[in-house]
């Protein structure tokens, strides 16, 4: 995994659990909003997908992330080194 020197946390940031990615809408300017969701077990019971969390980033920034998930998995196929080319 590659790890960016010099990167702090100023304050403590939490892990937010996430079961998948719901949509992704383009805001312009080149950023896109991100949904994620967790599914989980209903009090009225079945299941039910609950919004955890919202990310914006560029598309560069997107690309690179998928990039990195790929490689800290082992995938080394399957699209991994096209995104090599679009992330730089």
């Amino acid at each position: 995994m590659r790890a960016i020197e010099m990167l702090s946390e100023p304050v403590n940031v939490p892990d937010t659990y996430v079961s998948g990615l719901s949509h992704v809408e383009d805001m312009g300017d080149g950023m896109y909003r991100l949904t994620f969701y967790a599914t989980r077990e209903s009090i009225y019971g079945g299941m039910e997908h609950t919004i955890e969390v919202r990310l914006v980033a560029t598309l560069p920034a997107i690309l690179a992330g998928m990039k990195t998930c790929m490689t800290a998995v082992g995938y080394r196929c399957c699209g991994a080194e096209d995104l090599r080319a679009l992330s730089h």
